[in-house]
């Protein structure tokens, strides 16, 4: 976590790394963060420290407990339905657009991410995470829908941290059923490619359900 910061980057820096570290698993749900250790890690006082810690809250990833500090949010199923509720909708006609406008840039930009994956998966990289959000951020981004975009990348990184649970035990299935999808919109099916992602998302949803309480033993609303 330590890192010196110039005066001119510090605050936006110190929100991006911290936030980071969640999505990645280095700051444990429930786990307590104390300004004065952030601010000697960081090099800074504890007052841009504060500053960024409120802003984590507004964003949903800590939660500050008056007279009893700040805490990494806890992995929530109810949370959990929610996200992937709207990225199945979103995804799935994410999808359908892109097969139906395939372009030969898209296949060639997805096959390479595949292969990227799958080599991170070989090696255990810690990119894994990082290049699944790439490719479902492709798609997304083929069907040149800015609603659709906006849309995923505000809930991008919740759904990066939810995935971090899974991201050995899922991938291999992961990058399976991502070379089916990349094969539809090459064929330009659009059909098979929204029923493909659909299903692709259902099984990563269901797998991160089966594993949160194991990780979490006090993991909320059952």
């Amino acid at each position: 976590m330590s890192k010196k910061l110039s005066k001119e980057t510090f605050a936006s820096e110190i929100d991006r790394m911290l936030e980071q570290a969640i999505v990645n698993g280095k700051l444990k749900p429930g786990e307590r963060l104390i300004a004065e250790s952030l601010a000697d890690d960081f090099g800074v006082s504890r007052i841009p420290v504060r500053e960024s810690l409120r802003a984590l809250e507004s964003a949903g990833w800590v939660e500050i407990r008056p007279h009893h500090g700040v805490y990494v949010k806890r992995w929530s199923r109810t949370e959990l339905r929610h996200l992937f509720v709207v990225r199945t909708l979103i995804e799935g006609e994410s999808a359908r657009l892109a097969a139906t406008q395939s372009t030969s840039k898209l296949i060639l930009d997805l096959s390479k991410n595949v292969k990227k994956y799958e080599k991170a998966i070989q090696e255990g990289s810690t990119l894994i995470s990082e290049l699944n959000r790439e490719f479902h951020s492709l798609i997304v981004n083929a069907t040149g829908n800015e609603v659709l975009k906006e849309i995923l990348e505000r809930i991008s990184r919740r759904v990066q941290w939810y995935f971090s649970t899974v991201t050995i035990s899922r991938s291999t299935d992961s990058a399976k059923e991502h070379n089916e999808l990349v094969e539809a919109i090459r064929k330009k099916n659009s059909k098979a490619a929204e029923h493909l992602m659909t299903s692709h998302v259902d099984r990563t949803e269901a797998a991160i359900e089966s594993v949160l309480k194991q990780l979490d033993p006090e993991l909320i609303d059952p």
